[in-house]
């Protein structure tokens, strides 16, 4: 479903009366966490904004926010979309536009991902397009301003449809990689990095992964061999995919792969859920309030938790997982365009999870939250982009 039709349909849908709606079974002993929303919050970044990367972009210890807003599903483009964003904060929960923010790139700059493609210790941005396979590497100067190189292409010769992008050194060699979700094309593209900002295509890529690989592709080693393996949602075999690398930048399907989901999985987060030292996953899906969690074997294998799948009130999308209220066990943070809200979940630490009593209000459809440390007191704080409204909330973590 296109999102600009989804965003007309839920805005005639939504009842605020629902909106602290929420399962609260047993949550009274539960401990519960409280957020407060910074005074900037919600912080303009132009139209459609994107997945939300938290970094250090100029090297003074404080996490900085970093996304693209571009066009994607049918929205029209606008003149003053198709950018990157970056917003340099100041260790208390403050953010201000770094210099020459926001960085034109095209109309359907949809997704970042971050990290040193050249060794200069230095944090640079590689820009995904939803239509187009050219992805444009932005070299940093360490003090928040970043320059374009000219764009590298990460697939040819099928039907652009690129849903995600995501760098890490997959073949071992020091250098930083990317991947990027080749949607229409059924594969996924891994490009290997030289160091000195150069990428060219790994002998096996692209990388097939199901009939529709969509909105993540996680780097994580599921199976312990040390190596980077790839788990992505096929979101119209409503299956996730994972994918074991070889440390050479070549990838094969694990023994049980694909593991089925409910309808449309689009979007997946990886962390350590039951605390055994061993890579689960949590998926959810496009139209419908589900969210599956699923627990590795550490070997490639998952299994669904007992509960699973959770049910939201609404549809949920973009997820990241932390503690969110000191007890020591993974939370989930969901965004709900439905709801215009983001949902949290509060895990037992062995794989079940409870709606927190409350959920965050936030923009028009928003889509995507992170989690990070944004004032230094050691709690996860919440960031997360709202496509429809062109912004993002900020919210502090005031759990005691």
């Amino acid at each position: 479903m296109k999102i600009a039709a989804l965003i007309a349909i839920f805005a005639l849908a939504f009842d605020t009366a629902d909106f602290n709606r929420v399962e609260t079974l047993g949550s009274d002993s539960i401990k519960q966490p409280l957020f407060t929303e910074i005074p900037a919050s919600p912080i303009g970044v132009g139209p459609y904004a994107g997945e939300p990367a938290v970094a250090d972009c100029n090297n003074d210890g404080n996490a900085d926010i970093i996304l693209a807003c571009g066009t994607c599903c049918g929205s029209p483009a606008k003149p003053e979309s198709g950018h990157v964003m970056v917003l340099l904060g100041d260790g208390r929960g403050n953010f201000n536009r770094a210099k020459d923010s926001p960085i034109k790139i095209a109309s359907s700059a949809r997704k970042i991902a971050v990290g040193d493609v050249n060794r200069d210790n230095r944090l640079d941005i590689l820009v995904a397009q939803h239509d187009s396979y050219d992805v444009v590497i932005l070299i940093g100067d360490g003090q928040g301003g970043f320059k374009p190189l000219p764009p590298v292409a990460a697939s040819r010769g099928g039907r652009p449809h690129t849903h995600d992008i995501t760098a890490g050194d997959v073949n071992g060699d020091g250098n930083l990689d990317f991947l990027t979700t080749n949607a229409n094309d059924h594969n996924i593209s891994v490009m290997l990095g030289d160091g000195r900002g150069n990428f060219a295509p790994a002998p096996a890529s692209p990388v097939t992964a199901g009939r529709h690989p969509y909105d993540v592709v996680a780097l994580s080693d599921v199976n312990g061999d040390g190596k980077v393996d790839i788990i992505t949602p096929d979101l119209m075999s409503s299956k996730v995919v994972v994918l074991l690398g070889d440390g050479r930048g070549g990838f094969a399907r694990a023994p049980a792969s694909p593991f089925a989901m409910g309808p449309r999985p689009g979007y997946v987060s990886v962390a350590d859920i039951n605390r055994d030292g061993k890579m689960d996953f949590v998926a959810t899906h496009d139209d419908d309030p589900l969210a599956v969690v699923m627990l590795g074997d550490g070997a490639g294998g998952f299994q669904a938790t007992l509960g699973s799948p959770l049910r939201p009130e609404r549809a949920v999308w973009g997820t990241d997982i932390g503690d969110v209220n000191g007890d020591g066990f993974a939370d989930i943070a969901m965004a709900s365009g439905a709801s215009a809200s983001v949902v949290i979940m509060l895990g037992d630490g062995r794989g079940g999870f409870t709606a927190a009593a409350k959920q965050l209000r936030a923009g028009t459809w928003v889509t995507y939250v992170a989690m990070a440390d944004f004032n230094k007191d050691g709690k996860p704080d919440l960031v997360a982009s709202n496509y429809g409204s062109g912004d993002i909330n900020v919210w502090l973590n005031a759990t005691k």
